[in-house]
């Protein structure tokens, strides 16, 4: 679904428009759509779907691991906000 259906915006500022959303609503800027471990629940609210978010990430670093302390630089192909790269480097 796009952001601005009707509009003819350029997609660089659809994501632009999305990650200041996902930031101002949210407080963290991830823009996945998140990980629902005890699946969907019965109401989704803006709530739910913020910890969804954040609970993805949680999962990210699980399945990953520690990033070593010596790595400066990451490559986060599609990175949104970046904060899943803020995230992992600390």
């Amino acid at each position: 679904m796009r952001l601005f259906a009707r509009a003819k915006v350029p997609k660089s500022m659809e994501l632009e428009v999305g990650a200041l959303l996902s930031e101002l609503v949210f407080g963290h800027g991830y823009m996945h759509y998140g990980y629902f471990p005890e699946g969907l629940p019965e109401e989704l609210s803006l709530q739910a779907l913020g910890e969804a978010q954040h609970a993805y990430f949680e999962k990210l670093l699980e399945t990953i691991g520690t990033v070593p302390g010596d790595v400066r630089r990451i490559l986060d192909v599609g990175s949104g906000t970046g904060a899943n790269a803020r995230g992992l480097i600390g």
